[in-house]
């Protein structure tokens, strides 16, 4: 979370702060005029504290760097040392901004992150920026205008430039995983050993101790100091990074202290006490960085690999149990299939678009008297009439081209001798060369019809032979059927309502008798004189018509000569 107003300028100052406090450890061991030391701690915290916080923070930088640097060779008297000291000290914030915030700047915008600790590629970076161009821009601005105000000899300016620069480049090295991992990179449980980190921080303590008593003996010569390597590369490989870099932190002070004491940062070997610490202290820093960045990336890979493991073996149960269970359904549906391939009452068929038969269903016995071995192999076409038998071959033709077929019928032969009268609905898949058919026996509904229409046919004949006329008709008034005697009287219908048939009307009679049998359900009897002054006696009964809706059969009986002869009776009783 970044900070904003006064709480920036908090945390500037304390930037500030900290700086000056590292520089003042850092100068304990420095050499003349005070600044140069061979680890400059405030290098490496400053790196870690721009990349972990935001480029906001170098005021603080230069600030720190000013009063840091200018506490050793800062004087008033005369006023040229003066002003030679303000322009050393800035120079020296100047130095620091560029060597710390813009290298880390650089880091953020190239690796597009703020910690290049994550993997081994961005190491790279971190070691061109901040360890190596970093401290030299640092070192070139600090000992220029340090000998440019007289406070070096511009005799021992390579010594002191490469010492500045290796100092910077120590502290970057050593501090700046150590200070970004402790901000950002503190794990929120333990995921470690305890015991076996107690065990190696034990030993570390020891050999520290034995190195501290055995001091006497020189650093090239101390066999403890070199224990120490093996120690970094065990946290590095085995245990957090936290620890790990701590841990270089606490061996990096150990060993510039050692080095103290034991004087080999002396004037007279100064020279070459500055190569073995540096150089002892750069091997074992790159080592342990590279060490925990490549174990930490191999844990991660692990992790991430036992992860899609794991995954990948739920995916795998699961899609086996899929499969388990597709398996299963699929062997339910087949074996529904084929219980309701060989149960149906009909005839079910799978044949080869030649009409050889493949598979038959128990149907076929029942209707047809066929077992499924009585019809293996054999043709189709063998059992139809001859008479049909063109017809099939037609149909089967539109099969293979990819039309189906729905309600074709034709006659199959009866293993007991006789055709029975079979209605077909078929499907072809013609790049398998398959037949799939089913058929019904409608041999009695056949039968059942053409009596029907028989039936009806001479009860047609009947009515047509009364001398009364009889109609059926409908709700919306039109007359679904006629005799001839109401033909002879009103013509053909021709689908008109019968009021405009019957009486010339282009609305329906008020009130309509006949209609009246629609709600009442009960017959009506009366009387209705035609416009051609015919008097007829109605009679008005409800049924069902052939499409199962609800009619009025009605019959007219004509009596009008009746009428006639009742009105001359009663003409002669006057």
């Amino acid at each position: 979370m970044q900070l904003t107003g006064r709480y920036r300028i908090i945390e500037i100052i304390a930037v500030m702060l900290v700086y000056i406090a590292s520089a003042r450890l850092s100068q304990m061991a420095a050499i003349p005029p005070g600044n140069i030391t061979p680890l400059w701690l405030p290098s490496g915290i400053m790196v870690a504290w721009t990349l972990w916080r935001g480029t906001y923070i170098w005021p603080g930088v230069f600030l720190g760097a000013f009063i840091g640097n200018s506490w050793v060779y800062f004087a008033t008297e005369p006023t040229t040392l003066l002003f030679a000291s303000l322009l050393a000290a800035t120079a020296n914030g100047v130095g620091d901004v560029l060597s710390t915030v813009i290298a880390a700047a650089l880091i953020i915008h190239i690796t597009r992150h703020r910690n290049p600790f994550k993997n081994t590629r961005d190491i790279g970076w971190f070691l061109l920026f901040a360890v190596l161009l970093g401290p030299l821009v640092s070192a070139l601005f600090g000992v220029t205008f340090l000998a440019m105000g007289t406070f070096i000899d511009w005799h021992a300016y390579p010594f002191l430039l490469t010492t500045w620069w290796v100092g910077d480049a120590i502290g970057a090295l050593i501090l700046t995983p150590l200070c970004l991992t402790l901000a950002t990179n503190l794990p929120r449980r333990r995921q470690y050993n305890i015991r076996e980190l107690a065990i190696h921080l034990a030993l570390v303590i020891s050999v520290v101790t034995l190195l501290f008593i055995t001091t006497h003996a020189g650093m090239g010569r101390n066999p403890f100091l070199y224990l120490l390597l093996p120690l970094l590369f065990w946290a590095a490989l085995r245990l957090p990074a936290w620890y790990t870099f701590t841990l270089l932190g606490v061996i990096a002070v150990v060993t510039v202290v050692n080095a103290v004491m034991a004087g080999h940062l002396a004037e007279e070997m100064l020279v070459e006490g500055l190569i073995l610490v540096n150089t002892y202290l750069a091997v074992m820093a790159f080592s342990t960085i590279y060490l925990s960045v490549s174990a930490s990336e191999h844990r991660k890979m692990t992790n991430q690999l036992r992860i899609a493991h794991s995954r990948l073996k739920e995916k795998i149960a699961l899609r086996t149990l899929s499969l388990q269970q597709e398996r299963d359904e699929r062997q339910r549906a087949e074996e529904t299939v084929a219980a309701f391939f060989d149960q149906s009452v009909g005839l079910f068929l799978i044949a080869n678009l030649n009409g050889t038969i493949l598979r038959i269903n128990r149907g076929w016995q029942q209707t047809l008297g066929y077992t499924q071995d009585d019809l293996e192999g054999r043709s189709f076409l063998t059992l139809v009439h001859p008479e049909d038998s063109d017809a099939t071959l037609h149909e089967m033709a539109k099969l293979e081209q990819g039309e189906n077929t729905f309600y074709f019928e034709n006659r199959y032969l009866h293993k007991m001798g006789g055709y029975r009268l079979l209605s077909w609905s078929a499907i072809a898949l013609p790049e398998r060369h398959l037949l799939y058919a089913s058929a019904n026996d409608i041999t009695k509904e056949r039968e059942a019809m053409i009596r029907f229409v028989a039936e009806r046919q001479r009860i047609a004949t009947i009515l047509d032979g009364l001398p009364n006329f009889v109609y059926l008709q409908r709700r919306d008034y039109t007359i679904s059927y006629y005799n001839q005697r109401f033909f002879e009287l009103f013509g053909d219908p021709a689908n008109k309502p019968c009021y405009q048939v019957m009486a010339g009307r282009e609305t329906p009679c008020e009130p309509c008798p006949t209609f009246k049998v629609f709600t009442t359900l009960k017959p009506v009897r009366w009387e209705w004189e035609s416009p051609d002054g015919l008097n007829f006696q109605i009679y008005d009964y409800l049924m069902e018509d052939v499409d199962g809706t609800t009619a009025v059969l009605e019959l007219g009986v004509d009596m009008t000569e009746q009428r006639m002869l009742e009105l001359q009776q009663r003409q002669l009783q006057k």
